[in-house]
């Protein structure tokens, strides 16, 4: 009987330790599968968070190489708005001539099209120098400091034209000026004020008015500014005693209009 009790008992004593087996196993494998899960949804959102991440920064650097394709060509086109502007030399020299549109100004353009951008008006009667261009029906020529194209059927040649004799002929400033600057930020030729008198007398004498009535007087000159390529451009230059007044560029002008050094800022203007 003891030993069927001691049996009983064994029985019990190891029915009951695999049933806390089970039970802690059951409790140990719902623990780790629980943390699984966790462990699961974090890194599915670490993921999704990692996704999202890198189609914003895909994202990002596809409108930033977008913006700058658009800059790159925004700048090209602003690049070739304007046509770089035709070398001028003696080699291309053509002939001296004068405008002839019989009354409105003469177009300059940036380029030898009639869709050119148009950089300077020359007056009708101008005499300017003409060069040759690549493009036929067009030459090359240079006003007001500017240098551009011009249709060559308002162009007129001067057959017995000597640009030397003509332009270092001091005769051509004798009479009375208006000394006229630009107002605002403008060109001279848009908005201008008078800024007083100049007398020229044909022994190359001159005397300045100003503004208040005070006069100043001295001598014209002619000189040349050379440039790199070894061309020379004549000026008149007037000088108080030694001192430099204005310089007015005699080559592209016409004879009652004279423009004083380079930007279209100032000109001296037949009375």
């Amino acid at each position: 009987m003891k030993k069927h009790l001691i049996i009983i008992a064994m029985l019990g004593i190891i029915a009951s330790l695999t049933g806390c087996g089970v039970t802690e196993n059951d409790g140990t494998s719902e623990t780790p599968s629980a943390a699984v899960t966790v462990t699961t949804t974090a890194e599915a959102a670490s993921e999704a968070a990692t996704t999202t991440a890198e189609k914003k920064e895909a994202a990002a650097t596809t409108v930033t190489e977008a913006e700058t394709k658009a800059a790159e060509k925004t700048e090209t086109a602003a690049g070739g708005a304007g046509a770089s502007a035709p070398v001028i030399s003696q080699e291309t020299y053509l002939f001296g001539g004068s405008v002839a549109t019989k009354s409105d100004d003469l177009n300059m353009r940036d380029k030898p099209d009639t869709n050119g951008n148009v950089i300077a008006s020359i007056p009708n009667g101008t005499q300017i120098d003409v060069y040759s261009c690549s493009t036929n029906g067009w030459y090359v020529t240079s006003y007001n400091g500017k240098t551009g194209y011009v249709s060559a059927d308002f162009v007129k040649k001067i057959e017995d034209y000597d640009p030397m004799a003509y332009n270092a002929d001091i005769r051509n400033l004798v009479g009375q000026w208006t000394y006229q600057v630009a107002a605002g930020n403008f060109t001279v030729d848009v908005s201008a004020n008078d800024n007083g008198t100049i007398t020229v007398k044909d022994d190359s004498t001159y005397t300045y008015t100003d503004p208040d009535g005070n006069t100043h007087s001295g001598t014209v000159e002619l000189k040349y500014e050379e440039y790199s390529n070894g061309d020379k451009v004549p000026y008149f230059a007037f000088y108080e005693g030694s001192e430099f007044f204005i310089g007015c560029y005699c080559g592209q002008n016409s004879l009652d209009v004279y423009y004083v050094g380079n930007g279209g800022m100032a000109r001296i203007v037949r009375k």
